[in-house]
């Protein structure tokens, strides 16, 4: 009987250990499984085939909104030249750019366009988009930015997953991203984050609209384009690739995002650490203006649950440490899972993920203060003043 009782107060004991240690984690679960619900799927390119497609390529008019590009446009206008189908056009809009940009496009045969004079109520890459596609000739319009690179049968993959989906609306990629030096691997968070606010992955994305796109690689149709009424509609917008999603949207089309693993990469700012703090201070702030209340209470809820990993360091002294521990290896796998679909990210960077977290934070208080206390941001040599409305609007 002794013995009986005995077990029965060792395991009432650890009953109650377990308790209490699940009730001090109990905000780190919950966000964790929103976490989970807002990135729930990634679909990928690397799963469409190599099709026959060179009648439709031809089709194809590739616009590349370019400012001081000469350095990317080495890399991504070769990568264009080795695809295997001949392309209608691709054409580089030259916005009065003061580097070799003009020249490094002939060098490999693209149509150059310069912008005219920026209009006043226009913003830079909206205007370089808005103009190609005036004078594209293909049916099929392909805008891509300078820093991408197009993979081995990347563009017949793009334009299979258009056509297996469509007869109108969007495809937005978020292009693979390679990582090369340690500091790139900091934009961890910062993609989740806009993985997640678009509600185009998270566990309900069937039933729903997507709220937003990405900017990176776009591809529709002209005709839809010029229905929409193309960038000229939101020619103010600092996060264009938002609010060009958004305006599709309403127009009740579907807009379709993926990860171009397989079909598209890039490099993100590898010109150095400061270059990383600048890019992504520069929009984030506003493209969260621009994200559905909803989900920014989601992601809200998520962030507080991985920055309690942080405020809760001190369990490990506790006896309720290995739960502590269970749920950070957890956390860690969790965005392992996403990353890994998103770019070379590396278990070890998710074992860190605090680290990213505090340098998230830094960045998105920088990217707030620019936003709604300077109001001004500096890109690629201009200098952008923001009006932080609800639209999140802006001059340049």
């Amino acid at each position: 009987m002794n013995g009986y009782f005995y077990r029965q107060d060792a395991e009432n004991t650890l009953d109650n250990f377990i308790d209490k240690g699940v009730k001090k984690m109990y905000v780190i679960m919950v966000g964790l499984l929103v976490g989970i619900g807002l990135v729930w799927y990634i679909p990928t390119l690397n799963k469409y085939p190599h099709r026959e497609l060179i009648d439709r390529l031809q089709e194809v008019s590739i616009i590349i909104p370019a400012r001081n590009e000469e350095k990317n446009l080495e890399q991504l206008l070769p990568s264009i030249l080795r695809q295997n189908e001949k392309i209608k056009e691709i054409l580089v809009v030259n916005d009065d750019s003061t580097d070799l940009t003009r020249e490094i496009a002939i060098k490999y045969g693209a149509t150059i366009i310069d912008t005219p004079t920026l209009p006043k109520e226009w913003l830079g890459k909206s205007w370089a988009c808005w103009t190609g596609a005036q004078q594209a000739k293909g049916e099929l319009l392909l805008f891509l930015d300078a820093d991408v690179t197009l993979e081995k049968n990347g563009l017949v993959r793009l334009v299979d997953a258009f056509d297996r989906q469509y007869e109108r609306g969007i495809l937005s990629i978020h292009p693979f991203h390679k990582i090369e030096h340690w500091y790139e691997s900091l934009s961890a968070l910062f993609h989740l984050v806009v993985f997640a606010s678009i509600g185009a992955f998270q566990v309900f994305s069937s039933q729903m609209k997507s709220n937003g796109g990405f900017g990176q690689v776009l591809l529709c149709k002209k005709r839809d384009y010029e229905a929409w009424g193309g960038h000229e509609r939101i020619k103010q917008e600092v996060v264009e690739n938002m609010a060009f999603a958004q305006h599709v949207s309403e127009q009740g089309e579907l807009v379709r995002c993926m990860s171009g693993k397989g079909a598209v990469s890039m490099r993100m700012y590898p010109d150095g650490f400061q270059s990383l703090v600048d890019g992504w201070s520069k929009s984030f702030a506003s493209g969260a203006n621009l994200t559905h209340r909803s989900f920014l209470l989601l992601i809200g809820i998520w962030m507080i649950a991985l920055f309690s990993f942080i405020s809760k360091v001190g369990t490990l002294l506790t006896q309720e440490w290995w739960i502590y521990c269970a749920l950070y290896l957890v956390a860690a796998l969790l965005l392992y899972l996403d990353l890994r679909r998103i770019g070379t990210f590396r278990f070890l960077d998710t074992l860190i993920f605090p680290v990213h977290l505090v340098f998230f934070l830094y960045v998105f208080v920088k990217s707030l203060h620019r936003t709604f206390f300077q109001n001004r941001v500096v890109w690629k040599g201009r200098d952008i003043t923001i009006h932080a409305t609800q639209e999140g609007k802006a001059d340049d």
